[in-house]
């Protein structure tokens, strides 16, 4: 049986010109750009795989370190969960772009007193809600009780370890928005680690941080993971390239 192909020329009438010429700059052979578009599309579906499991682990762990602290709140009314904000100091509050996600997140799951659904709220809650978790605001309400608990990362303070998870979420975090919205990942990742100047990353480093990540929440975890996602290192090595001395 004949493998189905497509022509440069045609693929480019299709996709578009604009987004087409970001593959052509890469490989100017119009073949091996056909080929590296096809290699982004699956290396983004690898990794959405990936950011799968990362994503699910992550706001697990969180997620259950935020139910303990809750536990010990003053006053806790028994249908309450942590997101409905229970006789917190006013420190615990939520800042106005939390307060948004979980009225939404919990307007789509029916959460309501007398039909809780926490479990549908979490999973109704996007990966910015909980990477923000990790940023210096919630570092005295939240991450110092409950959510350092949640991974074990090196370092020699609470803040360390909260800048350590939180600059590996942003990471993270960029790289599925990108993968979301159709975006190119065939040149390294930008993005701005917390008070850092913008930098980059390639994709083997950003699996490299992936595993990591999870590694700190279970070595169990990461070790399976790493199981799971055993192709995408080899899917990255072989990306199409045009043979040295035959490029245009």
């Amino acid at each position: 049986m004949t493998t189905p192909s497509i022509t440069a020329a045609r693929l480019e009438r299709l996709i578009s010109t604009e987004r087409f010429a970001t593959f052509l700059h890469a490989e100017p052979d119009p073949d091996v750009a056909v080929a590296l578009y096809t290699w982004n599309a699956q290396v983004a579906g690898a990794f959405a795989e990936l950011l799968h499991h990362v994503e699910v682990l992550t706001r697990n762990a969180m997620h259950n370190q935020l139910t303990a602290l809750h536990a010990q709140a003053p006053r806790r009314p028994a249908h309450k969960a942590w997101f409905d904000q229970p006789d917190w100091a006013k420190h615990h509050w939520f800042d106005i772009h939390a307060e948004k996600a979980i009225a939404k997140a919990t307007s789509r799951a029916g959460h309501r007193p007398h039909n809780p659904r926490p479990g549908k709220v979490i999973a109704a809650l996007n990966f910015g809600f909980w990477r923000y978790l990790t940023s210096p605001r919630y570092e005295q309400s939240f991450w110092t009780p409950a959510l350092d608990h949640a991974f074990n990362t090196p370092g020699a303070t609470p803040q360390n370890r909260r800048q350590t998870v939180e600059n590996q979420l942003i990471v993270l975090h960029t790289l599925r928005n990108r993968i979301s919205h159709c975006e190119p990942i065939i040149r390294p990742i930008r993005y701005t680690p917390r008070r850092q100047p913008r930098t980059s990353k390639t994709l083997d480093q950003i699996y490299t941080t992936a595993i990591e990540h999870v590694s700190y929440i279970s070595p169990t975890a990461a070790r399976w993971l790493e199981h799971q996602t055993r192709t995408l290192p080899q899917l990255l090595h072989n990306r199409p390239t045009t043979p040295s001395g035959l490029a245009p």
